[in-house]
């Protein structure tokens, strides 16, 4: 099935991607054994729900747009 996804979609997909691994860079920051392990562990469980939402939307499912919007 060869679908045509909107540019608009790809955009906000590439978007999320790159923010979505952002957020693990808490992991290797030089600092990063004085921040708090609830902010380190929030940005990796943040990171992992935004891979999970790009990959909804890259399939275009309605709950990889919820997921990405909430």
């Amino acid at each position: 099935m060869n679908t045509k996804r909107p540019t608009s979609l790809m955009v906000a997909l590439v978007l999320l991607v790159l923010l979505s691994l952002g957020n693990f860079v808490l992991l290797f920051e030089p600092g990063a054994n004085q921040i708090p392990a609830v902010i380190v562990y929030s940005g990796i469980a943040a990171g992992v729900i935004g891979l999970i939402a790009a990959v909804g939307l890259w399939r275009t499912r309605r709950w990889g747009m919820i997921l990405t919007i909430s």
